[in-house]
């Protein structure tokens, strides 16, 4: 498996193809590009082999390179997060949510609590450690 994260340079691709059958001019094609990671991800084997195309790498040679595309593709995959981007004004909005949801919740927990005592009055003592927490004793 390869073990390069997310920093493409034509020094992985070399460390890569090393155990392969690939060709120095074919990687200086690539850097004569000036291929960065985000388009190296999009190539396509038609891309390398297209022989009126700016590369022009023999097909038997570019599947190798086309394995790392895989592999790296995989890997930003593996690795994808999402960002959410919200206004002020909706963020506003969904912190007032969150904070009447978490005021009912404690007045729910707190009638629970009052409503155990009343049942077990004199039978047990009812201590609230934390919002979450209650003891019996």
């Amino acid at each position: 498996m390869l073990n390069i994260g997310f920093q493409f340079t034509l020094k992985h691709l070399k460390r890569y193809m090393n155990n392969s059958s690939y060709n120095e001019d074919d990687i200086e094609k690539i850097e004569k590009q000036n291929i960065g990671r985000k388009v190296f991800l999009r190539l396509t084997i038609q891309m390398f082999t297209n022989e009126n195309g700016s590369f022009k790498i023999k097909f038997g040679n570019t599947t190798d390179i086309m394995e790392l595309v895989e592999e790296l593709k995989e890997k930003q995959e593996e690795h994808s997060t999402s960002v959410e981007v919200v206004t002020a004004f909706e963020f506003n909005k969904l912190r007032d949510n969150y904070q009447k949801t978490l005021k009912e919740n404690n007045r729910n927990i707190s009638n629970m609590l009052s409503e155990i005592k009343r049942l077990h009055e004199g039978e047990y003592s009812v201590e609230l450690l934390d919002p979450y927490y209650v003891r019996i004793i």
